[in-house]
């Protein structure tokens, strides 16, 4: 793989963000009951709901990445929904990065799109301490299924070109990502441990 100098900037000038906020949420502790996974699902539905809203799909068709094809609200609903967990009952985050340029989402989708690439030792810590999986409860954590990698590698591209094409622009992007780790550990802190997080409309299926 060729070198990529602003994909190690924003890895190092993200790294202790990143490891606070994974110190933060604690996923293996997480998967020990149902319960407390369905909180994280929520919990990520609360900060992906506003923030795939603001995210400009348009600006970034024209750098060659389709945001739709990204998109995980979707997948968190699909979660939702088969534990009868009301959706529009659960509170969704206000403060977000800014996200008014191009730049800004790149940096911002680094932090989601790094997620989604991290979520393979998620999924099968999933199945093995809760035996779910993307057919029951578990469609975000088994994003792009089999196309995790080629769905990485795309936006690295992307990510290189931009930069290259625009030096002037990496500051702001280094910016937005360490914005977005800083805005999703503050929704967590809101969110998570608090027992009216999670509401259902249907039985608990522990």
């Amino acid at each position: 793989m060729e070198c990529d100098p602003l994909l190690d900037q924003l890895k190092t000038a993200t790294r202790q963000l990143h490891n606070r906020l994974e110190a933060r949420v604690d996923i293996l502790n997480r998967l020990g009951s149902l319960q407390a996974y369905q909180q994280l699902v929520a919990a990520f539905y609360g900060f992906y709901v506003p923030i795939e809203k603001r995210l400009d799909g348009v600006g970034l068709k024209q750098v060659g990445l389709d945001l739709a094809s990204r998109c995980k609200v979707p997948l968190l609903l699909a979660d939702l929904r088969l534990w009868t967990i009301d959706a529009d009952c659960l509170p969704c985050a206000v403060a977000l990065p800014e996200l008014n340029s191009v730049p800004q989402n790149l940096g911002c989708l680094y932090v989601l799109e790094g997620s989604t690439l991290g979520s393979q030792i998620i999924k099968r810590l999933l199945f093995q301490h809760l035996g779910v999986d993307e057919t029951n409860g578990g469609a975000f954590f088994n994003a792009y299924g089999d196309r995790v990698r080629l769905m990485w590698d795309q936006f690295r591209q992307v990510v290189t070109q931009f930069a290259a094409e625009n030096p002037q622009h990496s500051d702001e992007m280094v910016t937005a990502a360490q914005q977005t780790f800083i805005q999703l550990e503050r929704w967590f802190d809101q969110t998570l441990d608090r027992s009216d997080t999670v509401r259902q409309t249907g039985d608990d299926r522990q």
